[in-house]
């Protein structure tokens, strides 16, 4: 089994909707999934080897950690921090690459207000800012789909199905029809925070693009990319 996409997400912007989306088009046909997290830790693995890809990775080796376990996707979370991903893409020439795209400042709220293991602010800013350089040029090279989790209206189903190489599902229709959010900031709270419910803003949320004015270029080029194949 070749290797055939990776979700290259940063965290609370929608992700597991695109990963969901993306799996009920291909279905069966898309083969093993590997998780790796912020910590770069294939969640999808036992106590005992959940360590082995971030020590692969450290030694240059984190293609060859794919190509040993039969791996055909990923989802590799925060991927600013590391060029992984395009050395990935490099030695699998016709690999995809699909992510999200969700407005800043209701990322920087939804880590807020988990307590449990939510990113600081100047983190999450960081990841929106050098993801960029990753985003922009798999998009120039025709190999990355930007899926906006707030612009429904404006996502076509079939041109996304075509770019992935899968046929348009009932499962998929029915996905986009509904649009409903997966991993939900409510469910992360009671999974981890106990009593802890809602939305809480960060102090200086209201005036995150006067104290940062760069957001407002860097959002446009996020725009400019959604629902869009370039090359």
């Amino acid at each position: 089994m070749t290797f055939k996409l990776i979700w290259p997400t940063r965290s609370r912007t929608g992700s597991q909707f695109v990963v969901k989306l993306t799996r009920s088009l291909f279905g069966s046909m898309l083969g093993k999934v590997a998780l790796i997290n912020g910590a770069r830790r294939d969640t999808t693995q036992d106590e005992n080897t959940i360590g082995v890809f971030a020590e692969m990775l450290a030694q240059g080796r984190g293609t060859e950690y794919v190509q040993a376990n039969g791996i055909a996707a990923m989802k590799y979370e925060d991927p600013g921090k590391d060029d992984f991903v395009l050395d990935l893409l490099e030695a699998y020439p016709e690999a995809k690459a699909v992510t999200s795209y969700r407005k800043i400042e209701d990322v920087i709220i939804s880590h807020h207000s988990i307590r449990h293991w939510g990113h600081r602010e100047a983190d999450v800013i960081y990841q929106f800012s050098a993801s960029l350089h990753l985003y922009r040029r798999l998009f120039e090279r025709g190999r990355l789909y930007m899926v906006n989790v707030d612009d429904p209206a404006g996502f076509d189903l079939e041109l996304f199905a075509r770019f992935i190489g899968a046929p348009v599902t009932r499962a998929a229709r029915e996905i986009v029809t509904g649009w409903e959010p997966v991993n939900t900031l409510s469910y992360q709270q009671e999974k981890h925070d106990g009593g802890q419910h809602g939305r809480h803003l960060p102090p200086r949320i209201e005036r995150l693009r006067e104290i940062h004015p760069w957001i407002e270029g860097i959002e446009r080029e996020y725009l400019a990319m959604c629902n869009r194949v370039g090359g």
